[in-house]
């Protein structure tokens, strides 16, 4: 996860981005996280990013499905959204 928002930082805007920021920065990573398992493959970063719950708290209206016209939002876009309409809203 904290791959995740350094990319979204560096401005990411998807799975893949993330996962080429990774790579990009691979050897700068592994000075300051613990990489075991290596860079997150993007199944993995998927993974991660599947946050139920930014969708459904309470008080949050539950976001409308795109027509097939349209084109959804990056699930890296809807979080940056989302964490960027809560903090307005605390303030």
């Amino acid at each position: 996860m904290v791959i995740s928002v350094m990319a979204v930082i560096g401005f990411a805007d998807g799975r893949s981005d993330i996962v080429q920021f990774a790579k990009d920065r691979e050897e700068w990573l592994r000075t300051v996280l613990e990489l075991p398992g290596g860079i997150p493959s993007i199944r993995a970063i998927t993974a991660q990013l599947r946050l139920p719950f930014l969708e459904q708290a309470p008080g949050r209206p539950i976001p409308a499905q795109p027509a097939v016209s349209e084109k959804a939002p990056s699930p890296i876009t809807q979080i940056s959204l989302s964490l960027a309409n809560s903090s307005s809203a605390a303030s």
